[in-house]
């Protein structure tokens, strides 16, 4: 009697041919909490990225810096500083309007539309502008994006004077939001998702032209000078412009650009 083995059972049709199938990816689930165990990295699936030139993308890690997604570098710590792990992941803190993290060498272009986000939360009992980042830190060049805490609205703001606000008051205190915006020559569309409960917002207003150059230096947790005071876990800048549908459609899962929904869990 023949030996039983799979050859043989080939041979007489019992067996099937053992089948390999192929590596696949599996999305991770939208959630509103920090993905941890996810590594950060550079989404090139979301829509935002393929929408104009990502000027920078960053998040905050553990050992208390801010970390640059295209360049792989840390920022430079100035002023007093800190961080920690919050309820929406690990986030840097600003402790006064001289502190920040700072990246230099960025682009230095003037583009026609902006798109930011952040995720953050930031402080609203200040009296003063609240910035989660400025792109751009001469009094001549750049913009600064964050909270108008006088008027509790989100703003997009140019040197100058010069800025545009959502409709939207915010006056939560310690909640952790995604913030998005995205402003041209002729309109501004802003989208804030509380992370707390879900809520969303939209709002749309004016444009705002954007006339200078950055200085080439990034601030994170500070703009021209105003403190933010919160703790900022996330953040982008590119030069596309997006509408309220694409940025509602982002608001669905935040952390999706800077922490990729797909994850590769080997062979199946």
């Amino acid at each position: 009697m023949p030996l039983i083995t799979r050859r043989n059972l080939l041979r007489t049709g019992i067996a099937a041919p053992l089948v390999m199938r192929p590596r696949r990816l599996l999305a991770r689930t939208p959630s509103l909490g920090f993905p941890g165990g996810v590594a950060p990295g550079v989404n090139p699936n979301h829509p935002v990225a393929n929408n104009g030139i990502l000027r920078f993308s960053g998040v905050s890690f553990n050992n208390g810096n801010f970390f640059n997604l295209l360049t792989s570098k840390v920022a430079t710590r100035s002023g007093t500083v800190g961080t920690g792990m919050f309820w929406d992941g690990p986030g840097v803190i600003s402790t006064n309007s001289t502190s920040f993290y700072k990246f230099t060498g960025q682009s230095t272009a003037t583009d026609s539309s902006v798109t930011v986000a952040a995720i953050w939360t930031p402080v609203v009992s200040s009296t003063n502008q609240n910035p989660f980042a400025s792109f751009g830190t001469s009094s001549n060049g750049g913009f600064a994006t964050g909270l108008d805490s006088s008027a509790k609205q989100f703003m997009i703001a140019y040197p100058g004077g010069s800025f545009v606000e959502s409709s939207y008051t915010f006056t939560g205190v310690n909640v952790p939001i995604f913030i998005a915006a995205s402003s041209n020559a002729s309109a501004t569309k802003f989208v804030l998702r509380r992370l707390d409960n879900g809520e969303m917002f939209s709002s749309q207003t004016g444009g705002l032209t954007y006339t200078a150059s950055s200085d080439a230096t990034y601030q994170i947790g500070n703009g021209f000078g105003h403190l933010n005071g919160g703790h900022v876990c996330a953040a982008m800048y590119s030069s596309g412009f997006n509408g309220l549908g694409v940025l509602q459609q982002w608001a669905l899962d935040p952390w999706s650009f800077w922490y990729p929904p797909l994850v590769n869990q080997g062979a199946l």
